[in-house]
């Protein structure tokens, strides 16, 4: 009696266990699935804030073909420069328009190939963009730096390049950047070096980048091309006004053409009558 009595109570023993292990597996299983579904929320999380932080990067990016560089920590990114640890910086984001070509500057501070050592260097660069399929290409528009002098004095450094058509940098990107593109000596790093130089004030420099799209008014347009929707608004409406004045125009010489027929043939008949 007393083994079975023994038996049983190692039985009952036995069951408490896989009760409590059931239990605990069910408590397990409970916790994964929180956990799974916590994870859940937070890719979500995660994916709403890298959406509202590239809504924030169209938003604060300007989007009229200009931008006004500060970079700040001038000294620190200098020393980087020249000793090589970072040979170059790049702009904050710019766009034509918010539905336009999307653009970075790149400045080479202590100077690229040839001009190392010598001159800053300033490109701009294409990236890829959500619109490009419907820009035109290639990329044909002058740009221009300004390194702005601090003082009050006026003395800017400006210049300004026209791309080259056939090369890889101003072609639709298909990658993530095109190569970068510009002036390789842009500034000399003798007006830089100077302990009070112009274009540095409280470890600060300026930069203008702009990009001329009235130079599209220069390439002569068919009536039926269709407008660059990467152009910003006002120069599309400049488009528009010139293409509807260039209409008018020949619909003028045309009808002029038409009263000169008209009389001739009316001449004609006069003529005609008369003999």
């Amino acid at each position: 009696m007393t083994e079975i009595t023994k038996v049983k109570d190692d039985i009952q023993h036995l069951n408490n266990q896989l009760i409590n292990y059931y239990s605990s597996f069910q408590r397990l299983s409970e916790e994964c699935l929180k956990i799974r579904t916590n994870s859940q929320e937070i890719n979500i999380i995660v994916e709403n804030i890298k959406l509202k932080q590239k809504r924030e990067d169209i938003r604060d990016a300007t989007s009229n073909g200009s931008l006004v560089w500060k970079i700040e920590n001038f000294t620190q990114k200098w020393n980087d420069a020249r000793s090589g640890r970072q040979i170059s910086i790049e702009s904050p984001l710019f766009y034509s328009l918010p539905t336009g070509y999307k653009m970075c500057a790149r400045l080479h501070m202590y100077g690229d190939a040839d001009a190392h050592g010598t001159h800053m260097s300033m490109f701009l660069v294409l990236l890829k963009g959500e619109y490009d399929a419907i820009l035109t290409w290639p990329f044909n528009f002058r740009v221009t730096f300004c390194l702005f002098d601090q003082t009050g004095q006026g003395y800017h450094i400006v210049d300004s390049f026209d791309p080259d058509t056939t090369l890889p940098s101003v072609q639709r990107p298909n990658s993530n950047m095109n190569t970068a593109g510009g002036i390789p000596k842009f500034c000399p790093l003798a007006f830089i070096e100077q302990s009070e130089n112009y274009y540095v004030r409280d470890d600060t420099m300026f930069i203008n980048i702009k990009v001329n799209f009235n130079d599209e008014l220069k390439i002569p347009l068919p009536y039926t091309a269709q407008d660059n929707p990467g152009l910003p608004i006002h120069i599309q409406d400049t488009i528009r006004l010139e293409r509807m004045k260039q209409c008018q125009q020949l619909q003028e010489k045309h009808d002029a053409e038409i009263r000169c027929n008209d009389r001739e043939i009316l001449d004609r008949s006069l003529i005609h009558q008369s003999l």
